[in-house]
């Protein structure tokens, strides 16, 4: 899965486009008819529209899923770098991986409103206890950032036994003209 969808063919496109329907938030194993397919809605804090240096809230069908909380922008404008993700014990809860989706969403969101954005930072490190063990999650993570085009990923074990991906995802003409 590439960025390409997102950017020119509306929002939330990825409910149609996704390639692993199992790692889908509340799709169709979810027993709570009203949270299938919910877009996922970024904004700034008080429910104002998110501007770049501000944590981004993630919500879906009025749930708080979350927040990414710094969002850097670097002195040029041009770049961001992506903080920690904090979820809501409602994200925690979900067995599916929420992440990846999340991660997807907050690029997407950066990319489509923001198009001064060249180049996009990340280091996920958030346990996903869900998705096995630390070499599992970072595996998982690494899968994730390369559907998307990141480039010069790197692993860095942590004390706590963790890993954290990190790298940066680089708009190109080629990944998103249509």
């Amino acid at each position: 899965m590439n960025l390409r969808p997102f950017i020119h063919c509306g929002p939330n496109t990825y409910f149609r486009q996704y390639d692993n329907p199992q790692l889908l938030p509340w799709g169709p194993q979810t027993s709570d008819p009203s949270m299938q397919s919910q877009p996922i809605e970024i904004t700034g804090p008080g429910g104002a529209s998110y501007q770049l240096g501000e944590p981004m809230l993630m919500f879906t069908g009025g749930v708080f899923l979350g927040r990414v909380d710094p969002v850097l922008l670097s002195k040029g404008g041009a770049e961001v770098h992506l903080g920690s993700f904090t979820a809501t014990s409602f994200t925690q809860e979900e067995l599916r991986n929420v992440g990846a989706l999340l991660f997807y969403e907050a690029c997407a969101h950066i990319t489509r409103f923001h198009p001064q954005i060249q180049q996009i930072h990340f280091a996920l490190s958030r346990p996903m206890p869900g998705l096995g063990d630390p070499a599992a999650q970072a595996s998982s993570r690494v899968a994730a950032v390369e559907s998307i085009g990141a480039i010069n990923i790197q692993l860095t074990p942590t004390y706590s036994g963790d890993t954290v991906v990190s790298g940066s995802w680089v708009y190109t003409s080629e990944i998103c003209s249509c």
